[in-house]
């Protein structure tokens, strides 16, 4: 079943010239993606894709792709998957609950979603929580699935529990300094090439794997359980904490990648992953959710938007740390506030991000994930040219929401 993607306060931030560019570029990489072997591609990825391309492409051999994308994700659950959202079990889940989130009739859908809660409330048994806390990999993209679970009314009390037992190891993680709540990555949990330069181990500052991709699921937590909730209490502390990494205004970016007891590393790229555009909207649409003060996050998405592209370090078009991924971004700012600046600062990126192989010609070759790959892009040049709202960017804790802040 594909989900109902709704029209909310969303308009098309594409027009003219360059929405036609884009519907091209959709196009081709829309066929490139069908022309994929299906076994070689992630078919979490898959689903979700088709799920959106499909409300655009009509056409058998798409439909046949999202069925074929369907049955080889149902045929790769194994209760011994890593758990997380990108690239296991959390992941799988949250494709299959997303696309059937407005199919109340699915019983066989939902039999397997309850089996995946089942499987993932065994991973948050009750001791300590040893593995990564962040959104790629760990507690905070299972809690992230958990979420989608519920975003409809669905989920029931596994879901529930879920969210409870995510809170929980969160809770239990939760290092308490003089400026707030962070949350510590142990050195054996770093990527081999940082350890030598963080031996005692970091507090990361990025959306991908670090704290304010915690706030933005506590945030989500928060605004359904209420402002009394732990969830609500670690929100604020985190944002607190993360308010003090500014290292204050720098045409490249504010904010570091990682915090360690002894040093932090440079202000980092301009990207979802790392850097302020990811900060700022997940940061934004947190403090909306829970009633805190949005202006200093408000600006410096505004801060971004005017940044010249030539200090931004952007290379590719990808949603990660691309330039198409910075369009979205600004696409969620303009939504939410109505400020031409960034709907202007959405069309700059787009312009960047179409001129870069492969989205500026026809696809010879692609690859389905939706981080680093046209998936992502593609989703983002549907976003940028309809007037439904995407729900896909859950998944990047990066949904800001429509006309939250036009009252500016």
């Amino acid at each position: 079943m594909l989900p109902a993607h709704r029209t909310t306060a969303w308009t098309p931030v594409l027009d003219g010239a360059l929405a036609d560019q884009a519907r091209i570029a959709l196009a081709n990489t829309v066929d490139a993606i069908a022309r994929e072997p299906i076994d070689r591609g992630r078919p979490d990825r898959l689903v979700v894709f088709w799920s959106y391309a499909l409300t655009v492409f009509s056409d058998a051999r798409f439909e046949e792709a999202y069925a074929l994308a369907v049955e080889r994700l149902l045929a790769d659950l194994r209760p011994d998957a890593n758990p997380g959202l990108y690239g296991g079990l959390a992941g799988a889940g949250w494709a299959l609950a997303h696309v059937s989130e407005d199919d109340a009739d699915d019983d066989d859908g939902d039999e397997v979603l309850r089996w995946i809660d089942e499987v993932l409330l065994d991973t948050l048994s009750p001791g300590p929580w040893h593995g990564p806390y962040d959104l790629i990999e760990g507690l905070t993209g299972i809690g992230i699935y958990f979420l989608e679970r519920t975003a409809n009314g669905g989920g029931g009390v596994s879901a529930r529990r879920g969210l409870d037992r995510v809170i929980h190891h969160l809770d239990a993680l939760a290092a308490p300094t003089p400026t707030g709540v962070s949350f510590h990555t142990r050195p054996e949990l770093l990527p081999e090439w940082q350890r030598p330069h963080c031996p005692e181990g970091q507090y990361n500052c990025g959306v991908a794997h670090g704290v304010p991709g915690v706030i933005a699921f506590l945030a989500r937590v928060a605004a359904r359980d209420g402002e009394s909730s732990r969830a609500a209490s670690l929100c604020h502390e985190a944002m607190r904490w993360l308010r003090a990494q500014d290292l204050g205004p720098d045409p490249r970016g504010r904010f570091p990648a990682w915090v360690a007891p002894t040093r932090a590393s440079a202000r980092t790229r301009a990207a979802w992953c790392y850097g302020d555009p990811g900060i700022a909207v997940a940061l934004w649409a947190a403090a909306l959710r829970i009633g805190a003060p949005a202006d200093d996050w408000h600006r410096l998405a505004l801060e971004c938007a005017a940044r010249p592209s030539t200090l931004s370090d952007v290379a590719d078009p990808h949603l990660c740390h691309g330039a198409i991924g910075l369009a979205h971004l600004f696409n969620r700012c303009y939504q939410a506030s109505g400020d031409t600046r960034f709907r202007d600062a959405s069309r700059t990126w787009f312009a960047h991000g179409l001129a870069m192989p492969p989205t500026a010609a026809p696809l010879s070759a692609t690859s389905d994930d939706i981080l680093e790959g046209e998936a992502g892009v593609g989703l983002a040049l549907l976003a940028a040219i309809r007037d439904d709202e995407p729900g896909w960017d859950r998944l990047l804790a990066a949904d800001l929401p429509p006309g939250a802040s036009r009252a500016r």
